[in-house]
């Protein structure tokens, strides 16, 4: 049998005996475990990839950017937004060059400041992104350099953060690389959850908050991009220690998916107001502010009558008198 007869049949198996005859043939036969749950995962996406509009989808309300900086090239993922925060791969781009040299940087800032069709008719701007500065040899200062003051413009430079149970997108700090560099304003970005954030939407099967949709003409590559990494749990002196290792070694698609994700968050938009603006006779909008995957807002105090008529607002206890003069 070749290799993909072998996937086939071992496919076919109930998990708990595919597992015992993987677990029975050794470090051999948990890698080929390993192996075929991923070749397994990327089939599953391929094969939920659908045709995309030429333009942006009705359903999306605001588009995101997620940038990872590499020795030789700047790669980017757009994602469009919709309710619940459903997600359209609207776009993948890599732009080649060193990014010690500003020309593969005028390249992204030129992307980032197209405008872009809405099947409503209306230009659609990437209304914010993150660029990714982690890297060595010079490639920190350099992104530094080229993101400062680009905060204005909803373009953001961030860094991975450590631990688990953090906010995907921490309040900024100023930054800098160097005794007399400038600052600029850094995002600490909680990559551990967000990734498992990425990857459980990414398993989803249904449509609806959360569900992903990919392009049918997206290179497999990007595919096994996105799924390169695995949550492991270690024991260190008895405690579980989760960490998320590589099962290859390109994870640009999901580190941009990530950044892509945080930029939504940063921005925090209200996504329902948005699409509202976009198509406002469409009865099909939600109603609902929480199916937006926006908090409801807090029920304002009703205004109540006097004695002498007059209406003043109710405030909380200990705030305060109001006089009505």
């Amino acid at each position: 049998l070749d290799g993909n007869q072998q996937l086939s049949l071992l496919a076919q198996m109930p998990d708990a005996i595919r597992t015992d005859l993987m677990e029975n043939l050794g470090a051999d036969g948990q890698q080929k475990q390993q192996e075929f749950v991923k070749t397994l995962e990327v089939e599953q996406l391929i094969a939920r990839a659908k045709p995309f509009p030429s333009k942006v989808p009705m359903e999306v309300g605001v588009q995101t950017c997620g940038v990872d900086m590499q020795e030789d090239r700047l790669e980017l993922e757009r994602v469009g937004w919709g309710l619940g925060e459903e997600s359209w791969s609207l776009d993948h781009q890599v732009f080649w060059g060193d990014p010690l040299k500003p020309e593969v940087w005028n390249q992204l800032f030129d992307y980032l400041d197209q405008t872009f069709e809405h099947e409503s008719g209306a230009q659609m701007r990437i209304a914010s992104a993150c660029v990714d500065t982690g890297g060595s040899g010079g490639l920190i200062q350099a992104a530094y350099e080229q993101l400062r003051g680009k905060q204005r413009r909803n373009i953001f430079a961030i860094k991975g953060g450590k631990g688990w149970d953090t906010p995907i997108a921490s309040a900024p700090k100023k930054s800098k690389s160097g005794k007399r560099a400038r600052p600029v304003t850094l995002f600490t970005i909680g990559v551990n959850d967000a990734k498992l954030i990425v990857m459980r939407r990414a398993k989803q099967d249904t449509p609806g908050q959360g569900y992903c949709h990919w392009p049918v003409d997206r290179d497999p590559e990007w595919f096994n991009q996105l799924t390169a990494e695995r949550l492991v749990t270690r024991f260190v002196r008895g405690f579980p220690i989760r960490e998320w290792k590589k099962t290859r070694d390109r994870n640009e698609a999901l580190d941009c998916r990530v950044y892509a994700y945080a930029a939504l968050k940063i921005l925090n938009p209200n996504i329902l107001v948005r699409l509202r603006r976009l198509k406002p006779d469409d009865d099909h909008v939600a109603e609902d502010e929480t199916a937006a995957g926006e908090p409801p807002e807090e029920a304002k105090p009703k205004a109540r009558k006097t004695r002498r008529g007059k209406t003043r607002r109710t405030r909380p206890r200990g705030s305060g008198r109001i006089n009505n003069r």
